[in-house]
């Protein structure tokens, strides 16, 4: 996999946008779910995807073939979110706009898809935000922890170690469904 986006990379370094498309298509919901976790607000999440791919497309000479093209979008991503909770403390949204963004947040539902669902996602929502985004990282995008804490802009050491805080004891009820 890896090789195969570094083959669309070298084209589009190579004046082929076209080959662009593949990478936007290959990761567009991985980088929408990873912000609408981080941003709560469909909206916003969209916008936010598709300034990622933009800047990405436009930095993509700074890609270093030594971390997944992913992470490198995630970290892209995480930067993006952090100017709009900026941004948001700037205009101070009201209260019922962040009940409608709760209202929105569903994208767990696409982790597991059985009659445990709900459940799951019940157990889940239970758990603080940082928790559920590095499950969704870890078993669902199979990101290594090192790549963990690369998109959460955190050491290696630590992002290693909310894995396993999360599958302990105080989280047993998540535990069950991985």
């Amino acid at each position: 996999m890896e090789h195969e986006d570094m083959a669309y990379i070298r084209q589009v370094l190579a004046n082929s946008p076209d080959a662009y498309d593949h990478l936007v298509r290959k990761y567009m919901n991985a980088i929408y779910f990873f912000i609408h976790k981080r941003v709560k607000h469909h909206e916003d999440a969209k916008d936010l995807t598709q300034e990622t791919f933009i800047r990405a497309y436009h930095n993509l000479k700074r890609y270093k073939p030594e971390y997944k093209f992913l992470t490198w979008l995630c970290q892209i991503a995480a930067n993006l979110c952090n100017d709009e909770f900026r941004k948001r403390k700037r205009r101070k949204t009201t209260v019922q706009e962040e009940i409608d963004a709760v209202d929105h947040l569903h994208p767990e539902s696409l982790v597991l898809q059985n009659e445990d669902k709900k459940q799951f996602i019940k157990k889940l929502k239970q758990l603080p935000p940082l928790y559920r985004e590095v499950l969704v990282l870890r078993f669902h995008h199979e990101l290594s922890y090192k790549e963990i804490g690369q998109c959460l802009e955190q050491r290696q050491r630590g992002a290693k170690h909310l894995p396993q805080k999360i599958l302990s004891n105080q989280t047993k009820g998540v535990r069950s469904f991985i």
